[in-house]
């Protein structure tokens, strides 16, 4: 039987908001410059969301066309700028890691754009560290079916889902696996089946969870 951990990646391993601001703000500096004032915090309020979500969002009643133009144009400038500069890194992250891997494969599925993700895995050079990923701005599917399809993939039959926020512990319920929420990160959780207050409580979780 193999088992999995499937972690999401902004407010559960990193904290990149500051630096995408700052790519965001580079591009917008020259396209729609009263638009050019991104910080963190605002960055927070949309994570977790897709790439579409953040359009329709940012660029309300917009024509489609000129709403996924731009947000392309802003999916590259934080990838560029990711690339670069990289994130905050959660405390602990490698030793958890490390520790759970001695029982569970592990994954991250995230709703970033394409390339987002491998900046993470890139900058950071955790890419050996994880099994496998997915993402909304590769599949364009949901992040409960991006779970579906990654435990598919592995021929996982067990697994839970560490993630920050509401929209997380929907997914994980969607994808009928339990759900242990990252108090730390951005968001909140309605009923999950453990709290971890820090990357290295979630291990202790995983195990409670996954027995």
């Amino acid at each position: 039987m193999k088992k999995a951990v499937i972690f999401d990646l902004d407010g559960t391993l990193w904290d990149a908001t500051e630096n995408v601001a700052k790519g965001w703000n580079e591009c917008l500096d020259e396209l729609l410059p009263a638009m050019a004032n991104f910080d963190g915090e605002k960055i927070s309020c949309l994570c977790g969301l897709t790439t579409k979500e953040i359009g329709e969002k940012l660029f309300p009643g917009a024509d489609d066309a000129y709403v996924d133009e731009m947000m392309e144009m802003l999916s590259q400038a934080e990838v560029d700028y990711l690339n670069g500069h990289g994130g905050i890194i959660y405390p602990d992250l490698e030793d958890t890691i490390k520790e759970l891997r001695k029982d569970y494969l592990i994954f991250v599925v995230s709703n970033c754009s394409d390339g987002y993700l491998d900046a993470f895995l890139d900058y950071h050079q955790f890419r050996n560290m994880i099994d496998d990923y997915e993402m909304y701005g590769r599949t364009f599917l949901k992040k409960s079916d991006n779970i579906r399809l990654i435990m598919n993939r592995n021929d996982v039959t067990r697994a839970v889902y560490v993630g920050d926020t509401a929209g997380d512990e929907n997914a994980a319920r969607e994808a009928g696996i339990p759900f242990i929420h990252a108090s730390y990160g951005f968001g909140q959780a309605l009923s999950p089946d453990y709290t971890a207050t820090s990357l290295k409580e979630v291990v202790k979780g995983v195990k409670e969870v996954l027995l």
